[in-house]
């Protein structure tokens, strides 16, 4: 199972590394974070996160794509690169998951239409 959590700029910690502690232990799970770059991107704590893999570098279909929440999430909501990531891995994805606020990102991808 291959699992792609995002990560972006100012999102809060706990809601990355809780799924990516669970996930990590799973057997046969491959576990990626992903962002733009991998570049270290700050927390909404302050701690600095190091995405594994890129938008273009990540793969190409994830069974599972999580994204993490933070009170930053309203600039993510307009990102168009960061939306468009979204809806081409909801089409391949088994599932969209998300943790607090991060249920806002997909809302502003449209992937809650009709729930």
């Amino acid at each position: 199972m291959k699992i792609s959590l995002l990560a972006f700029p100012d999102m809060t910690p706990l809601d990355l590394l809780g799924p990516l502690q669970v996930f990590a232990r799973w057997a046969d799970a491959e576990v990626e974070t992903v962002w733009k770059t991998t570049d270290p991107i700050p927390s909404d704590a302050g701690a600095k996160m190091v995405p594994s893999a890129t938008f273009e570098t990540g793969f190409d279909a994830p069974d599972v794509v999580v994204v993490p929440g933070g009170a930053s999430v309203d600039w993510l909501m307009e990102d168009a690169e960061v939306m468009g990531y979204l809806r081409e891995k909801s089409r391949v994805a088994r599932y969209m998951t998300s943790v607090c606020t991060g249920a806002l990102v997909f809302g502003a991808a449209g992937l809650l239409d009709g729930y």
